[in-house]
């Protein structure tokens, strides 16, 4: 729920948004003077300020700045009569966005403050690169399953859509848990709120920082919404701390600060091939183990399809049909990368297949897949990497998609020593 701090001289507007705003999910406290504003606000983090260009103590332009200073999280919407001088006024305040007084309808009111908390949202996502719920693709093969295993999986995320609990999502190297992320987040209450991927022990201030400069951290980003943290294994000592402490209490201080902040984020985690020992009970309680391709052989052919489709209308062009001997050969192979790997083979036969795909066209791919572990496929990855990054660890985990500690890791496990490009 975010929270909305009203500054108006008019008693009439401010009743009208105490009654008003509630219906649509925002909290409400409200003040006829920035002096009293003040007074509130100390103790209290707000998601949005919602302020007359003029008060009795002040104006705008003193909201805004000491919003800058002691609520720099706020999204800033300025209030006014006219639709000319003091719009172009207040765009020049630097605030969020402007709300004209009269008439103000409740479809009008809803989606200038939510487009004013969005702005501020998406500028401070940028800086940490999370990805959004827009990137990634649901599929129904999931969901509506063919394989007995499979129907258990679907029952599973659609049980924990059900709790606001942290969840860990375990599993087999590949398994998409950002993708089963997403699909429990679509389920669930959040539905409507963001769905934020944030890679673990990546460097990134999960909880934002006050100095040396101001950050909104990922948790407070996803206010409303979901946060997906991969590879947790690779979470700090002290990330883990804050977040049992934020999963008991739904609060948290940002780093260099001293005011709790309140969020209601649905916190879901992923471990791949690693010890859930390595998390507190209280994020590891909750969990999913994601069964392998190969355990449940009567979703492949219905996800191969769906798979195929969506690559083929990304390309913009038909989807292929596949043949019957087809279907056999890709229900036999192994599948060691999982979805990840049956994604991959579907786009390349999209690519390279136009009307129909034969077992000819599949066998070549399959074939070179089996002589090659997925071990194997990952630490020529990561050597490639080091060498095209001159050794540099840091632009090589980034060029991965992966944290430093979690190829850290990996070099250990795969004995790799330092490698630069030869040439």
């Amino acid at each position: 729920m975010d929270r909305i701090l009203v500054i108006d001289h008019d008693p009439e507007f401010r009743q009208m948004l105490q009654s008003t705003l509630p219906r649509f999910g925002f909290q409400v406290v409200a003040a006829e003077r920035l002096a009293d504003a003040l007074e509130i606000a100390q103790e209290s983090s707000f998601h949005l300020i919602l302020t007359a260009v003029e008060l009795a103590d002040a104006d705008a332009k003193g909201v805004i700045r000491w919003a800058e200073r002691e609520q720099p999280a706020a999204a800033v919407v300025v209030v006014t009569s006219a639709r000319s001088e003091h719009c172009q006024r207040a765009a020049m305040l630097g605030s969020d966005g402007v709300l004209f007084r009269s008439p103000v309808a409740e479809r009008y009111l809803h989606d200038t403050l939510a487009a004013a908390l969005q702005r501020r949202r998406d500028a401070h996502a940028q800086r940490w690169k999370c990805r959004y719920s827009a990137e990634l693709h649901p599929l129904k093969a999931i969901l509506h399953p063919a394989d007995p295993r499979g129907e258990a999986l679907a029952g599973e995320l659609r049980a924990a859509a059900a709790s606001s609990s942290p969840l860990l999502l375990t599993g087999e190297r590949g398994s998409m848990f950002e993708l089963m992320a997403y699909m429990i987040h679509q389920q669930s209450r959040s539905d409507k709120g963001l769905f934020l991927s944030v890679v673990a022990g990546s460097g990134v201030a999960l909880f934002g920082c006050e100095e040396p400069e101001f950050e909104m951290g990922p948790v407070e980003l996803a206010h409303g919404g979901t946060l997906f943290l991969s590879d947790a294994g690779h979470l700090s000592p002290r990330h883990s701390e804050q977040l049992v402490r934020f999963a008991q209490t739904g609060t948290f201080v940002r780093s260099g600060g001293k005011r709790q902040v309140l969020a209601h984020v649905r916190l879901i985690l992923a471990l791949d091939d690693a010890p859930t020992d390595r998390l507190p009970p209280l994020l590891a309680g909750q969990r999913i183990e994601i069964p392998p391709l190969r355990a449940r052989p009567g979703d492949i052919v219905p996800l191969a399809e769906e798979l195929l489709s969506a690559a083929a209308i990304h390309r913009g062009a038909k989807k292929p049909e596949l043949e019957a001997s087809v279907a056999d050969a890709l229900m036999e192979y192994a599948w060691p990368a999982n979805l990840e790997e049956l994604k991959a083979v579907m786009e390349r036969t999209a690519l390279l297949c136009d009307q129909r795909v034969t077992l000819d066209d599949l066998r070549c791919d399959l074939a070179a897949r089996a002589e090659t572990s997925w071990r194997e496929i990952e630490r020529k990855a990561i050597e490639e990497a080091l060498r095209a990054n001159a050794g540099n660890r840091t632009k090589a985990a980034k060029q991965l998609g992966m944290s430093i500690r979690k190829l850290q890791y990996r070099l250990r496990e795969y004995g790799v020593g330092p490698l630069r490009n030869q040439d």
